[in-house]
C-alpha cells in the first residue's frame, strides 16, 4: 500500500487511489452530522454559483455551506453541526459548499473513490482502508489557518498510525511545505522524525 500526503487544491489535484478529502473542524464533521439526522443525499459544490445551480435543479434541496467562515445569502445553514436542527435536514438534499473542504473534493478529480475526513469518521476510514487494502491512498489535507493545519496534521498521523500496526507499507511521505511551521515546533520535529523512519524502513 502506497500513502500520500498531499496539502490543499494543488494536492487535491495531484490525488490518485482512495482519496480522503481531510477537513477537520466544520466542513466533514458537518457531513457524517446530516447522514446521522437522515438526509437523503449530500452533494458538495464548489462555486457559490454552482451550489445555487443545483439547488435549483434538485426538488426538496437546501444549501449549507459558508464562505470565509460566513453563511451566504439563500443558505439555510451555515457550516456547524450546532446550527443544524434535524425537523430541517431530514429526508432532504443538501448541497453543500465551503471554502476548503468541497472545494478538494471538486479538484479530485483523478481519485478512484473520494471519502471525506475528520475525527468524527476517522476510525472508520481506518477501518476501511484496512479492509479494501487498496494499492494507492492519497490524504489531502485542506485549510488555510495554523490551528486547522496541525489538526489535520494529527488527523493523518492517526490513520497513518492505525493502518501501520498491520501493513507494511510503502510510504511516499514528503516532509510537509507548511512556511508557517517552524523548526522549533514539537509536532514538525515529530513529523520529520516520523518521515525519516518510514522511508529509511521501506526506502
Amino acid at each position: 500500500m502506497e500513502i500520500n500526503i498531499l496539502q490543499l487544491l494543488d494536492g487535491a489535484k495531484k490525488a490518485e487511489g482512495f482519496t480522503v478529502i481531510i477537513d477537520v473542524f466544520r466542513a466533514f464533521s458537518v457531513a457524517p452530522y446530516l447522514v446521522s439526522l437522515g438526509v437523503k443525499k449530500i452533494i458538495p459544490a464548489g462555486k457559490i454559483e454552482d451550489a445555487y445551480s443545483l439547488a435549483s435543479s434538485f426538488e426538496n434541496s437546501i444549501l449549507i455551506g459558508e464562505r470565509n467562515e460566513k453563511k451566504p445569502e439563500g443558505f439555510l445553514y451555515g457550516n456547524s453541526p450546532s446550527q443544524i436542527e434535524k425537523e430541517m435536514v431530514t429526508n432532504k438534499i443538501v448541497i453543500h459548499t465551503t471554502s476548503s473542504g468541497t472545494q478538494g473534493i471538486v479538484n479530485a478529480k483523478n481519485a478512484e473513490r473520494i471519502f471525506t475526513g475528520s475525527f468524527v469518521n476517522a476510525n472508520a476510514i481506518i477501518k476501511f482502508i484496512k479492509k479494501e487494502n487498496p494499492a494507492k491512498v492519497s490524504l489531502c489535507c485542506m485549510g488555510y489557518s495554523l490551528q486547522k493545519k496541525l489538526k489535520k496534521i494529527h488527523f493523518v498521523q492517526n490513520i497513518l498510525k492505525q493502518v501501520y500496526k498491520i501493513d507494511f507499507l510503502i510510504f511516499k511521505v514528503p516532509l510537509m511545505k507548511l512556511e508557517i511551521l517552524q523548526e522549533k515546533d514539537f509536532l514538525f520535529r515529530k513529523i520529520k522524525n516520523f518521515h525519516r523512519r518510514a522511508t529509511s524502513i521501506f526506502a
